[in-house]
């Protein structure tokens, strides 16, 4: 023991002779002797750190469950683009007589620094002079879209678990692919009865039948995303389908239940992506039959006939003559003929997009900070919460994206036996619109040679665009690119290539009937030439005042 150390108490160190307190002469190292209780005071300060850092790591996890699910719910001011480019950030009141009331912020000044006897004032914020809020009103006709939020990054959704099923229920249970297919359905009575079909080809029926009412409700366990004519889209499950109205209830806005007439579904596809890829590959012509898609093994397989209805757990289907059954969790989806159903006429109204990425279409009769009252295109008045809502798109007005129109004429020629289908505000192989300046939320992808073809009939007198080519993928394309309308070349590019900038349209079309967009082989054809029109739009005339 060293002369310095006086002995405070002793405990259980006692048979290792070590003090659990020292005094420390002045002057001297306080580390050098008592070497235990420092040991003890430095576990105590890490005990002390580690409960400290588990408080705080606690504090942040709650924290971070509060910003990921109560902040994307807060309202925030609404940002309303309008046609000339410019935009207008606010709170939104509400609409009348053709105009959007948006109650604009005004901009915080920020007070001079000011210098006075060598002392310096940091700068402070002071609200500018005048009320808080200042309304503005907004012609409708001018607005291109009003984004009301950033949608929060959600993970997508689990895959649909499949119900049992006996092959009496299964079109692809017992049957082989191959040059002829035996695919068994569950007949409606009676035992199952195959089906000979020629393959590729899938069946035809070429009587219809008229459906009956599923005598059952669907299954509520199944998620599907339904497809309405006119583009609307809504993930959810289907609750009922009963005398020819569908009850729909959405993921989305706390499940609420929307009711549709069953003849404007257009498509029901399952959350699978893959299968719905594979179906979408064996997708026949469109024509006067609905086409079913169904599992088998690996495989998708298409089947002609009439759908009628959807019972607990399967779809309802009209075959050779006969009713049958597919089971729900072996259906990828089905596509319903078009047969005389007509999608809404053009007209102007509102396209409201959800996070969920729904999208209902309708007039909208009211808007506030809280909600979007919208008389969808089927009749239906629905309320949508704004926290749901992630932005409203004005379709049909005087700014039109020609991604919103159907091609009156498609022409593509394979590249090497491939097609590259075209694709409307998207990748030509998925994903965003990305040009060498920056990404695009509308546009339409192209890969030569493609046509395409849009009755205008002299509604427009500008179209507008960014021509260039698809990056990474198309950096070193080559293509020869024209605009023509009613035959007469209205730009043209013979020689466009990957590497250059992307080219801005302003072309007057002002009479134009119909509109032609090209994308030909370039002079060495190779899989680069990926052209996008970024932000094709076509404009009408502005209204005499």
């Amino acid at each position: 023991m060293m002369p310095w150390q006086s002995h405070v108490g002793r405990g259980c160190c006692d048979k290792m002779d070590r003090p659990l307190l020292a005094a420390v002469p002045k002057g001297r190292d306080s580390n050098a002797g008592a070497r235990p209780f420092g040991n003890a005071a430095k576990t105590a300060q890490h005990a002390i750190a580690l409960t400290m850092m588990r408080k705080l790591l606690s504090s942040l996890l709650v924290a971070g469950c509060l910003w990921w699910f109560v902040v994307p719910t807060v309202a925030r001011a609404a940002i309303v683009q309008k046609i000339d480019d410019t935009s207008v950030t606010g709170d939104l009141v509400g609409i009348s007589d053709g105009t959007l009331t948006v109650a604009q912020k005004p901009a915080r000044a920020k007070r001079k620094t000011q210098r006075a006897s060598g002392a310096t004032t940091m700068p402070t914020s002071q609200p500018a002079t005048g009320p808080t809020t200042r309304p503005m009103t907004i012609p409708l006709s001018e607005i291109v879209r009003v984004v009301v939020r950033e949608p929060p990054i959600k993970p997508p959704p689990a895959p649909t678990p499949e119900p049992a099923s006996s092959a009496d229920s299964d079109p692809g249970s017992t049957g082989v692919l191959s040059t002829v297919l035996n695919v068994f359905f569950g007949a409606a009575t009676g035992p199952p009865a195959p089906a000979q079909v020629s393959a590729p080809a899938p069946v035809s029926v070429p009587v219809p039948v008229t459906p009956a009412p599923p005598t059952s409700q669907p299954s509520s366990s199944l998620h599907w995303q339904a497809r309405l004519i006119g583009g609307d889209v809504l993930n959810g499950r289907i609750d009922r389908w009963r005398d020819q109205t569908i009850g729909f209830t959405l993921t989305a806005m706390d499940g609420q239940t929307v009711e549709f007439p069953a003849d404007h579904l257009s498509e029901l596809w399952c959350p699978d992506a893959a299968a719905r890829d594979r179906a979408r590959a064996v997708a026949p012509e469109p024509g006067p039959e609905d086409v079913a898609f169904v599992r088998k093994d690996a495989e998708v397989i298409a089947v002609k006939g009439l759908v009628q209805g959807m019972d607990a757990d399967s779809l309802q289907f009209r075959y050779d003559d006969q009713d049958r059954k597919i089971a729900l969790g072996k259906l990828v989806g089905f596509i319903v003929a078009q047969g005389n159903r007509q999608p809404p006429p053009p007209k102007f109204h509102q396209r409201v997009e959800l996070d969920s990425g729904d999208q209902i279409s309708g007039q909208w009769t009211g808007v506030n900070a809280s909600a979007v009252t919208l008389q969808t295109n089927w009749g239906v008045p629905l309320r949508l919460p704004m926290r749901d809502v992630y932005s409203i798109d004005f379709v049909d007005g005087r700014l039109v994206y020609l991604s919103d129109l159907t091609p009156a004429k498609v022409e593509q020629t394979p590249y090497f036996g491939r097609v590259m289908p075209w694709r409307a505000d998207q990748a030509l192989e998925g994903g965003p619109l990305r040009l060498s300046d920056g990404q695009y939320a509308k546009g339409i992808a192209m890969h030569s040679r493609c046509v395409l073809e849009y009755q205008i009939d002299g509604r427009f007198e500008r179209f507008g665009a960014k021509v260039g080519f698809e990056q990474p993928a198309g950096a070193g394309g080559q293509a020869a690119v024209r605009l023509l309308g009613d035959g007469k070349v209205l730009y043209e590019n013979a020689d466009a290539r990957g590497d250059q900038p992307p080219a801005i349209l302003d072309v007057d079309v002002s009479g134009t009937q119909r509109l032609r967009l090209e994308v030909d082989f370039g002079k060495v054809p190779e899989v680069g030439a990926r052209v996008i029109w970024a932000d094709a739009r076509l404009l009408r005339a502005k209204a005499a005042e």
